[in-house]
């Protein structure tokens, strides 16, 4: 089922490079919203699908929402709630979507495929996961992000990276990296590409798709990285470690959270970075790393933040 809680929004910001919506709204996984919210939310309709739905919606300019359903399919519903049409993929779908300046749709499946999709619901194109010898196909966990070059990016379960052309699915180039993942790429304004691996460690990629550093983490990094305006890269290890990293890979610091955390942060207008952790706090961290404040919230904390 698919609940808005709506208030009164309006549009506040265009994403960054060639995408807007998708998880954690933007290709650098800023967390910022796209709208502005008010302190007065109430439920504005509900829309219920064929089975759960475990991913973050995407808002199209003209309030279209899109979302995925462990059913397969798909799911495009109008301002007023109303279920526009559902695209059948093959098999669940855990995938954020992600839009596209030309209203495309782009949405993994656990059928081993990406989906290009129309604004009208149409299929433009499909990537399947099976290219190459030594790159295993895999299902797509992960929320794609889009490059202002006209590229997609996504990872598959099976710790493989993926940037293909937007407009026709053709590959660019893959790469797989030692360990699983289910971290969503995060790529920046220059087209590097920052990726999370279970293995512990956070791959950077230049644009061409060759390694340009790797950076060792105690834990796995199931959370997505996120990139600051400086171009810092903040990625939190399972252990509940924020890690902050120069363009280098070197390490800037670390703040440790007392839980684990498989959530991604948010960055504030003033370069505070925000995430929760299952010990039950909302940590805020200020732009060197200091502790800001770290709220208790009473429960674990598993999702990533978003600010208005």
């Amino acid at each position: 089922m698919l609940v808005l809680v709506a208030c009164a929004v309006s549009p506040a910001w265009s994403g960054y490079g060639g995408q807007h919506g998708g998880f954690q709204i933007d290709a650098r996984r800023t967390g910022k919203s796209i709208y502005e919210g008010t302190s007065e939310a109430f439920v504005s309709w509900q829309v219920t699908t064929g089975n759960y739905v475990m991913s973050s919606p995407a808002v199209a300019d003209d309030g279209t929402v899109y979302v995925g359903s462990y059913d397969g399919y798909l799911y495009a519903v109008t301002p007023l709630g109303a279920v526009a049409w559902r695209y059948p993929t093959g098999a669940t779908v855990s995938s954020s979507p992600a839009i596209g300046n030309d209203g495309t749709i782009y949405v993994g499946s656990h059928d081993l495929n990406l989906y290009a999709i129309n604004p009208d619901g149409t299929m433009k194109w499909r990537f399947q996961t099976i290219v190459s010898p030594g790159i295993p196909p895999g299902a797509v966990y992960s929320s794609p992000a889009l490059t202002s070059d006209g590229n997609v990016v996504f990872t598959t379960e099976v710790g493989c990276v993926y940037s293909v052309k937007a407009d026709t699915g053709t590959l660019n180039w893959a790469y797989r990296m030692a360990g699983n993942t289910y971290s969503s790429p995060a790529v920046s304004d220059d087209g590097h590409v920052y990726v999370g691996s279970a293995d512990g460690l956070v791959y950077a990629f230049n644009p061409n798709g060759t390694v340009q550093w790797t950076y060792l983490t105690p834990a796995a990094v199931h959370s997505t990285p996120t990139i600051g305006s400086d171009g810092t890269i903040y990625a939190i290890s399972f252990d509940g470690a924020l890690h902050a990293l120069n363009l280098n890979g070197t390490r800037k610091w670390v703040y440790y959270a007392s839980g684990y955390t498989s959530s991604s942060v948010a960055i504030g207008a003033d370069g505070a970075l925000y995430f929760g952790s299952t010990d039950g706090y909302m940590h805020a961290v200020k732009p060197d790393g200091k502790k800001k404040w770290a709220y208790p919230v009473g429960q674990p904390i598993t999702a990533s933040v978003l600010l208005d």
